[in-house]
């Protein structure tokens, strides 16, 4: 599994950011101040995405999503790992729950 960087969050993403939170509304608020994050397969498809918004030494996980067809695969707690990993890296003392 590969885990990068958005700059460009397209339908795809959306599908798996609304499984997690169907309100478009509330997304649309938080998602110009986080970072997106997705995850790929081996063969490049996007099986899940990971949102992060800092909040001065805490950094929230805003939205976390898996794929049905990747669920049961460790995906979620693959990118749990890197938020973590992320921010100790960023010098985050807190890591939230949104």
């Amino acid at each position: 599994m590969n885990i990068q960087q958005v700059t460009t969050v397209t339908l795809a993403h959306w599908r798996l950011l609304l499984m997690a939170d169907p309100e478009r509304a509330a997304i649309m608020r938080y998602l110009p101040q986080s970072t997106v994050w997705e995850a790929l397969n081996a063969t490049g498809e996007l099986i899940g995405i990971l949102v992060l918004q800092s909040h001065g030494a805490a950094l929230e996980i805003m939205n976390l999503a898996v794929a049905p067809a990747a669920r049961r695969q460790h995906v979620a707690t693959n990118l749990l790992t890197f938020a973590k990993h992320y921010g100790n890296r960023h010098h985050f003392v807190q890591l939230m729950v949104g």
